[in-house]
């Protein structure tokens, strides 16, 4: 479990001071806007003549440029990941869009793409289906065919029938799936690491358990076996010593610390000592 849990942190671990599992999505879909500001700028250096005025339409891709730095500033730092700051994106994309008709003439707009280009467009739709799945992606991709209709003057009849439209709605589909199956494997990463550590805190427990019952009493009463060393004498009155076979016959007792033998009655004879052996101890039993 514990290899597992390695497994899947290295394939979707995210940048460090980022727990984000969407992190990499993010940072994509930023290469993904710079790239579509690039060819928005290229174009307009190539069509600038063809608007009807031109020094706005400069205005307006300056505007471009300026709401994808922000944008591409909030996605990265993580304060423009909220839902907020995507509706702002539509509408600042919707605004750029629609302003084309102000800067450029009806032959110029019936014929051509918005200022900002269908692939700047595509940018909130991506921010919108990593933020919220695959619905989130497929309502913004809506959206952004139904402003783009609305630029061409054809709303609704081709938003169902311009080819760049389904497009919109399958980039943020699929952009919506990846962003749903980071999520679950973070969640996985998480259990198999909740897992894996419950598994530690129990060979932690088994190993001190086992050690516990290994580990030898502190203390013995007088007289209890104990494997770890020979047994002691019990206690016994002072008297004597035990320690020799010589002091025990004086005694004619087999009890330790008698001084005189155990009176003789008819109920109890004399008992047979030959042969038998006291236990002693080594060490004397008065203490």
């Amino acid at each position: 479990m514990q290899a597992l849990a390695s497994r899947l942190r290295r394939g979707g671990a995210a940048s460090p001071g980022d727990d984000d599992p969407r992190a990499p999505l993010w940072r994509g879909a930023q290469w993904f806007r710079t790239l579509s500001v690039v060819y928005a700028v290229g174009r307009q250096i190539d069509e600038a003549d063809r608007y009807a005025r031109i020094g706005w339409s400069w205005v307006l891709i300056g505007a471009v440029v300026l709401v994808s730095a922000i944008a591409a500033t909030g996605y990265l730092k993580g304060f423009g990941r909220h839902l907020w700051f995507v509706i702002a994106e539509f509408a600042a994309a919707a605004t750029l869009a629609l302003g084309t008709v102000w800067v450029a003439t009806g032959e110029f707009t019936a014929h051509n793409q918005a200022l900002p280009t269908t692939l700047w467009l595509t940018n909130p739709v991506v921010s919108a289906a990593i933020l919220s799945g695959p619905v989130g992606g497929v309502i913004g991709g809506v959206v952004i065919a139904a402003v783009n209709a609305i630029y061409r003057g054809t709303f609704p009849e081709t938003i169902v029938r311009d080819a760049n439209y389904p497009v919109f709605m399958a980039v943020g589909l699929g952009i919506g799936v990846a962003a749903r199956v980071a999520i679950t494997s973070q969640d996985r990463v998480r259990e198999a690491e909740r897992v894996a550590a419950d598994a530690r805190a129990r060979e932690r427990l088994a190993r001190e358990v086992h050690d516990g019952v290994l580990r030898p009493s502190p203390s013995w009463p007088d007289g209890a076996p104990n494997s770890l060393g020979p047994a002691r004498c019990p206690a016994a009155r002072p008297g004597p010593s035990c320690t020799s076979w010589g002091s025990w016959r004086r005694s004619r007792s087999g009890r330790c610390g008698t001084s005189s033998p155990r009176p003789r009655t008819a109920a109890s004879p004399r008992r047979r000592t030959r042969g038998k052996a006291p236990s002693t101890c080594g060490t004397s039993c008065g203490r």
